[in-house]
């Protein structure tokens, strides 16, 4: 309706404008409805397609290596909220060259993956293993903060001394400190200081379901990666196999064929 060109008072013969209607008045002026004309034709049909698929392109298939492609079933009997069935699978077709003869229901295989997520982000050993590099990164800056300012200080004592000693006599006794701070700030500024591994054990679960309420996909995916970067997905050793002993947690991926 909002494409008509009746709505600019014009009269159109096989998508060209022939002329005006008689006696009409227009609700709009013709550039506005040539602009809206443009617009709606820009615009996909349908509605927008929603990503759904936690795990695309964040697990390898463990039969050729290739990531692996959420794909939905609308041919199947829906899952009991009436959701569409949808599968992760190993894709061989004309823009994915995978094997394509790996696949796992995409809901069993996400709840499985989810929970361990949580359990991998939020494992005490794993924060144990972070504070102690915490706490390394932390004494060796206390370190280099310590020289830093007793080398500031050295300086701004050399400073002091200009009127007794000359400009030249203090920028000669000056280089090398000042040469050794900026080593000691580049060095202090390469530290990476990692976040408080127990604030991010508690987190890691709360993370997840925030970002699985508001359908963040992308988030959720960064997750994984997070916690999986190798995650690889066995073969079935039967049909329907949807048990947790198909993830491969570490990889190491199979190459790809």
């Amino acid at each position: 309706m909002l494409d008509r060109p009746a709505l600019a008072g014009l009269l159109t013969h096989n998508g060209t404008v022939a002329g005006r209607l008689a006696g009409a008045e227009p609700i709009i002026t013709a550039e506005e409805w040539e602009r809206l004309s443009a617009i709606l034709a820009g615009r996909p049909r349908g509605r927008p397609v929603a990503d759904v698929h936690i795990l695309t392109n964040t697990m390898a298939c463990g039969r050729c290596g290739h990531l692996m492609q959420g794909t939905t079933r609308a041919s199947l009997p829906p899952y009991p909220d009436g959701s569409p069935v949808r599968n992760v699978r190993c894709r061989q077709d004309a823009s994915h060259f995978g094997c394509g003869k790996n696949s796992i229901d995409a809901a069993a295989a996400e709840a499985i993956v989810a929970e361990a997520v949580k359990r991998r982000l939020g494992d005490p050993r794993r924060a144990d293993r972070l504070a102690a590099r915490l706490a390394v990164v932390r004494d060796e800056r206390a370190r280099i903060e310590t020289e830093i300012t007793a080398l500031e200080a050295s300086a701004d004592n050399l400073a002091a001394k200009t009127v007794t000693w000359g400009v030249d006599r203090v920028d000669k006794a000056m280089e090398p400190i000042l040469k050794k701070l900026q080593k000691l700030r580049a060095e202090r500024d390469a530290l990476e200081v990692p976040d408080d591994p127990h604030a991010a054990m508690h987190d890691a679960a709360r993370e997840w379901d925030e970002a699985e309420a508001a359908g963040d996909i992308a988030t959720l995916r960064a997750l994984v990666r997070r916690a999986f970067p190798n995650l690889t997905l066995t073969p079935a050793r039967s049909y329907g196999d949807r048990s947790p002993g198909r993830f491969l947690w570490d990889g190491p991926r199979p190459p790809k064929r």
